[in-house]
């Protein structure tokens, strides 16, 4: 159970409230699969004693005080980055959370990642779900464009030479006060809610902007932290001097998964507040048609899913398109779930599948139908084009929306038929029906299992 204000930034539309923190434990699970600091600094050390003959430690897997003796040694730490797992770290394939965050930035409501980590798979969720409204800062050279949204590198990555790495405890106690990285971490964290996820040992970076903020702004802003360790044994925790109501003993990507869930119900409840603004403007819609199904339906699929299910009803190609941002955005959205629950009610069960096809009817009826969006101003032939090079396959029908009628000069036919001969480089055609004209009783909607 997440914190309700919490939550209730979560629900808002595109706030731009939250900063995201995120430390080691968000790379652990599975795809990025990466290990812990503390692993990579005893093999680092087990392959210097062996190559430079350093001084033997006490604690091996202490990866600051690594970086101080290699430094000590050899004036550089350079020798030890060079041991760490950079291509590893390059090549960090997103777990199911750094995609939920990635969808969260898409959204607007994660307004700016900070990354205490070296690994590159945050910003490669970025890059899977083609969301490009987010600037990546690596270095100081990047600071000359940032815009709203950022995602930053903290302690340095493996796109950046060593010297820019928080390492030593030099740089994490001392350096980046007088680097870019307290410009960053200053501006970000002046915001309504902060989580800090994936973080148990100390982060000096982090812990005193936001202490520096709580003193200079005399306010208490909401701070979240959540880890997989217990609130007791947390030194991050402490540092913060966070109460233990604060603390969400969670694993990262089942804690991104509840943040999704909760800004998913936000959208739902967006659009169920919609339903009387678009009876209004469509007379065919029956009154008791309501949304509470397919809510349920929705947010079973999740946030990724029906971001996934957004761009394939319009035609786009990227994996992920956000919630509506406008007002007629939003109704023609909850038109197309409005026209889902009119199929569910006349011949249901109507079924939404994460591949954006609803499955309608059952046994000898049922039948696949797509649902198609033209955005308000698309030209009805040029959506049927749009369907056939970008819509689902396998279905046996789509219904189109939000598109001028076709065949103007003509009485209105809703079921436009394939030609005979397929095109063989778009696929084939699938018959497709007009929405409103099922809407105003032209077709009626007996016609989508006939």
């Amino acid at each position: 159970m997440l914190p309700a204000a919490l939550s209730l930034e979560l629900r808002k539309a595109h706030p731009q409230s939250v900063v995201l923190v995120i430390g080691a434990g968000c790379s652990i699970e599975s795809p990025t699969g990466l290990k812990t600091a503390a692993h990579y600094s005893r093999e680092a050390y087990e392959e210097l004693r062996a190559v430079e003959a350093i001084p033997e430690m006490s604690d091996p897997g202490d990866l600051s005080a690594l970086a101080d003796l290699v430094e000590a040694e050899t004036g550089s730490k350079d020798l030890l980055i060079r041991r760490l797992p950079l291509a590893e770290f390059r090549n960090a394939h997103p777990n199911h959370g750094y995609l939920i965050a990635a969808a969260l930035q898409a959204e607007k409501i994660i307004r700016s990642t900070l990354s205490l980590n070296y690994d590159l798979a945050g910003v490669g969720a970025l890059r899977d779900l083609r969301v490009d409204t987010v600037e990546q800062v690596f270095a100081q050279d990047d600071l000359s464009h940032l815009g709203p949204q950022l995602f930053a590198f903290l302690h340095g990555s493996a796109r950046t030479a060593g010297v820019d790495w928080v390492l030593t405890a030099a740089d994490l106690n001392e350096e980046w006060r007088s680097r870019w990285q307290q410009v960053i971490a200053d501006q970000a964290l002046v915001s309504p809610v902060v989580v800090l996820a994936g973080l148990g040992s100390s982060a000096p970076v982090v812990a005193e902007s936001i202490k520096k903020i709580r003193s200079a702004l005399g306010v208490s802003a909401n701070y979240y932290l959540a880890d997989l360790g217990s609130f007791g044994s947390n030194r991050f925790a402490a540092e913060l001097e966070l109460d233990e109501s604060a603390y969400i003993q969670v694993a990262w990507c089942a804690f991104m998964e509840e943040l999704g869930s909760v800004a998913l119900r936000g959208m739902i409840d967006r659009a169920k507040a919609a339903v009387p603004t678009v009876k209004a403007d469509n007379a065919g819609i029956d009154e008791s048609i309501a949304l509470e199904s397919v809510g349920t339906n929705i947010q079973d699929i999740g946030l990724l899913g029906f971001g996934r299910i957004r761009s394939r009803w319009t035609g786009s190609s990227v994996p992920y398109q956000p919630s509506p941002e406008t007002p007629a955005e939003q109704r023609m959205e909850t038109d197309l779930l409005l026209a889902l629950a009119q199929m569910d009610a006349s011949h249901g069960p109507a079924v939404l599948s994460v591949d954006g096809r609803v499955t309608l009817g059952s046994g000898e009826g049922l039948r696949r139908v797509g649902l198609f969006s033209g955005g308000g101003s698309m030209d009805f032939e040029v959506a049927r084009l749009r369907i056939q090079e970008h819509g689902l396959k396998g279905c046996d029908i789509h219904v189109v929306a939000h598109t001028n009628a076709p065949n103007l000069n003509l009485p209105p036919l809703d079921l436009v038929e394939p030609d005979e001969s397929d095109d063989l480089l778009r696929g084939p055609a699938t018959p497709l029906f007009y929405l409103p004209h099922l809407r105003n009783g032209s077709v009626a909607w007996d016609e989508l299992v006939a």
